[in-house]
């Protein structure tokens, strides 16, 4: 027996979420609405009443569950729960547990600063294709499941406020100053979307469903003894762009051995932290890149060096996949036009032009989620170690068209040595 952090008890429900068990194995579903029990079966949520009818025999406590006999623990107070679950905070589960939320966040996000971009490169050369105007069908938003739907992810708020602003976000993107530049406004209401109350910190959709998610939810888990941690608190949240708009294009100029406090330093201090995901993935679909956590160039594009890594690694089994999954239809094909000819041979006399054996039944889908599994867990464990820069000159002037070669023509050793667990 053994005890899980929070984030072991996330990954834990995220694992069962990506795979749930089958529902034969599962317990059965029961519709109580009066103070239930919530328990996640591996996947499925499942509710349960209290009190309990029990019964008890030779081989202890038991209850049954639309006529199934199941092994229960007490745990007091007339309290009767199922064998192998455990209490966890809800909260854990909010802040811990992997949703499809944040998957629609990051593609809605995605396609609003792709537009953007897309919509002034059409916009000063008129001669290119006009870019078309996304819809939210397009993005082909993920459906949250059972489970997600009764946690509420704290990030559906912000989700839900991005759909229903969508075109209006899209219409800021096209918005341009009376010098004919784009302006940073759709930014700006992105940020007040985040933060609805006072466009910095405050949200109180956010706050009040935090307070009231302070019940327990049951979760099935094998050698497991609870959950070890102290209560956790609602974590600070900060606006999905930087605050102000970005300065115009320009020479930038650093300063490395007078600065105090340089954007280096502030990226030092976040390195400690677990990156979990560098791309979001879901089977058959394109990878969808998340928001760049760092703010100097230097570990931007460090970061941006290792997400392209795991997209490259991610789009080339995609590719496999999708020439695996056209060959295996290709020949079931193949092999059920040989058991039509076979079958009228006795009819026909013609022989079937090629012999063809019969195809092994391939799950490809199975196959993809634990490869993305595998991604994520090495995605997990992979560390950043402090940037070394160069001491070439006290200060140095980036171009602005490549801003990691120094217009001096003096390298700078912007990309830091990884480790790979």
């Amino acid at each position: 027996m053994s005890t899980l952090s929070s984030k072991d008890i996330g990954d834990l429900m995220t694992m069962y979420s990506l795979r749930p068990c089958l529902l034969s194995e599962a317990l059965p579903r029961e519709n109580i609405k009066d103070n239930p029990i919530y328990l996640f079966d591996r996947g499925h949520l499942r509710t349960l009443s209290r009190p309990v009818r029990r019964v008890r025999d030779a081989s202890g406590e038991h209850i049954f569950i639309r006529g199934k006999k199941t092994a229960v623990n007490d745990w007091g107070g007339d309290l009767y729960v199922p064998k192998d679950f455990y209490p966890v905070p809800i909260r854990v589960a909010l802040l811990y547990f992997a949703t499809k939320a944040s998957v629609n966040c990051d593609k809605i996000e995605n396609a609003i600063m792709k537009y953007r971009r897309d919509y002034w490169t059409w916009f000063d050369d008129q001669s290119l294709p006009r870019v078309v105007r996304p819809t939210l069908n397009m993005l082909q938003l993920d459906r949250g499941s059972e489970f997600e739907n009764f946690l509420k992810p704290l990030i559906s708020f912000y989700v839900s406020r991005l759909k229903s602003s969508f075109d209006y976000l899209l219409d800021l993107c096209e918005k341009r100053t009376v010098t004919g530049q784009p302006t940073y406004a759709v930014f700006t209401e992105m940020n007040r979307l985040y933060f609805p109350d006072d466009g910095q910190t405050r949200d109180r959709q956010v706050e009040e469903h935090w307070t009231r998610s302070t019940g327990y939810i049951w979760v099935r888990a094998a050698n497991f003894t609870g959950w070890v941690d102290t209560e956790p608190e609602l974590p600070d949240r900060t606006p999905p762009f930087p605050p102000n708009a970005p300065a115009p294009p320009g020479p930038v100029v650093i300063n490395r051995r007078n600065s105090i406090q340089g954007p280096i330093d502030l990226d030092e201090k976040i390195l400690d932290q677990h990156f979990d995901d560098f791309v979001r993935m879901r089977p058959w679909e394109q990878a969808v890149r998340v928001r760049n956590p760092f703010k100097s160039p230097e570990y931007r594009f460090a970061w941006a060096s290792v997400q392209h890594e795991f997209e490259l690694k991610y789009n080339t089994f995609l590719n496999e996949m999708l020439a695996k999954r056209k060959q295996h239809q290709k020949d079931w094909n193949n092999y059920t036009l040989y058991r039509k000819q076979l079958k009228d041979y006795s009819y026909t006399k013609v022989l079937p032009t090629l012999y063809v054996e019969r195809p092994q039944n391939e799950d490809f889908t199975l196959e993809f989620r634990e490869f993305i599994f595998g991604l994520r867990q090495q995605m997990k464990n992979f560390q950043f170690e402090p940037v070394i820069v160069s001491d070439v000159e006290d200060s140095i002037s980036l171009d602005r068209k490549n801003p990691f070669v120094p217009s001096n023509g003096a390298y700078i050793a912007v990309k830091p040595d990884v480790l790979m667990i």
